[in-house]
C-alpha cells in the first residue's frame, strides 16, 4: 500500500491509499475538509496525518490518526493558534513528531514554525485553553508536550551514528 495526498478524492486535498497490487484507490480522511502530510506508523496499518480545515469555517489543522481503510479516526494532538502538520511516529511507536505552523503552510516563507513531540500514549492532547477543543475533546489531556527548535515536516530513522567515526 502507498499513502498520498491528492486533490479529487472530495472537494479538497485529501489522503490517498492505493494498492501497489491492485491500483485501487480509497480516501484516509474526511473529503469535506483538506488532510495532507500522512505518514505510516511502524504497524503499517494506521496513518497519521494533518486533519485539515473546512474553507467555510475556518480553524486550525489538527494530527489525527487511521487505519488504512480511514476507518477508526481519532485526534492526536491539536492546538489553537497553530497549524499541525507533517506527523511521524517513532520507529518503536511510542512518539509522535510535528510541525507546528503559526499560518496555513500552503505558503512556508515566514510561517514561523516549530516543532514538537509527544507520547502516543498521552493522546489525545489538546494544548492551551481554549473551550472549543475542550469541549469538541473532552477526555483530552494537557500534554506532555517537549517544544522543540524550528523545523519543517520532521521524520524518524533507525540509522546510529557511530561518535567515533566523526
Amino acid at each position: 500500500m502507498l499513502i498520498y495526498t491528492r486533490r479529487r478524492l472530495g472537494q479538497y486535498w485529501n489522503i490517498g491509499r492505493i494498492s501497489a497490487l491492485k491500483g485501487e484507490v480509497n480516501a484516509v480522511g474526511e473529503v469535506d475538509r483538506y488532510n495532507c502530510t500522512p505518514d505510516w506508523l511502524p504497524d503499517s496499518r494506521h496513518i497519521v496525518y494533518s486533519r485539515g480545515i473546512i474553507p467555510e469555517i475556518g480553524g486550525w489543522a489538527q494530527l489525527w490518526v487511521a487505519d488504512g481503510d480511514g476507518k477508526g479516526k481519532r485526534v492526536l494532538y491539536a492546538e489553537e493558534g497553530r497549524h499541525i502538520y507533517g506527523g511521524c511516529v517513532s520507529p518503536d511507536g511510542k512518539y509522535v513528531l510535528f510541525t507546528r505552523s503559526q499560518q496555513d503552510l500552503g505558503e512556508v516563507d515566514n510561517s514561523l514554525t516549530t516543532m514538537a513531540i509527544i507520547r502516543f500514549q498521552d493522546t489525545p492532547i489538546i494544548a492551551g485553553k481554549n473551550e472549543a477543543l475542550r469541549k469538541a475533546y473532552p477526555d483530552a489531556n494537557n500534554g506532555p508536550i517537549l517544544q522543540l527548535s524550528w523545523g519543517w515536516e520532521p521524520h524518524w530513522t533507525y540509522a546510529t551514528i557511530d561518535a567515533k567515526k566523526r
